[in-house]
């Protein structure tokens, strides 16, 4: 009966300290996302766990998974709008960014959420990422303490599991696209493209009309 009583009260021990735990969960390297950031919208339906009252949807263009294989790729699906409990005030609309993404909700593929997002630039045919801003529900999961709660110099891909650093996935992504050129013309800024496109169509327009 005691041993009963002892395995329980362990067990329950057990649960609690793993309990902060569940908080920061890491996601694993497979949930980046790499894409082009096109609109932040405040939206009343998604929680928020700042003083604000609303969290944000995010509408993407280009996503990908970055880490993932060819073959998983290319059967899944991947939504061009996410979830955010945040404001993302690190980037803005024509950004390219890279996030950490999970979903929720009993695993629908529907209800993506961003944990932490960060800029990518290129300068020199050097990708770079620049601070991550994480989500408070989910303050980030420290590598090299293995519990929550990221530092301040830890990068958006220090976050996940698996032994591997930010410099080190980094790298891979610089190997993928050598070149800014390659880097912006696998994941172009469409809006822009379109208002330029726009633009162009107004002035022939014009030009055509005074002729004629």
């Amino acid at each position: 009966m005691k041993a009963s009583i002892s395995k329980i009260i362990s067990a329950c021990f057990g649960l609690v300290i793993a309990l902060p735990a569940l908080a920061c969960m890491p996601p694993t390297p497979e949930n980046t996302l790499l894409a082009r950031l096109d609109n932040i919208e405040p939206s009343s339906n998604v929680q928020s766990y700042t003083q604000e009252k609303h969290g944000y949807l995010l509408d993407f263009s280009h996503p990908d998974f970055i880490f993932k294989s060819l073959s998983r790729r290319a059967v899944s699906r991947i939504h061009n709008q996410f979830e955010a409990t945040f404001n993302p005030k690190n980037v803005k609309p024509h950004d390219l960014v890279m996030a950490l993404v999970d979903y929720y909700d009993g695993g629908h593929q529907e209800n993506y959420r961003i944990y932490a997002i960060a800029p990518v630039t290129c300068e020199n045919n050097r990708i770079e990422l620049g601070k991550p801003i994480l989500a408070p529900d989910n303050p980030g999961w420290n590598r090299q303490t293995h519990r929550c709660g990221v530092s301040n110099d830890t990068g958006i891909l220090d976050g996940t599991l698996g032994d591997k650093s930010q410099t080190e996935y980094l790298a891979e992504i610089q190997a993928k696209y050598p070149t800014c050129e390659a880097l912006y013309k696998a994941y172009p800024d469409s809006i822009a493209s379109k208002q330029s496109a726009m633009k162009q169509t107004g002035f022939w327009h014009w030009l055509k009309q005074l002729f004629n």
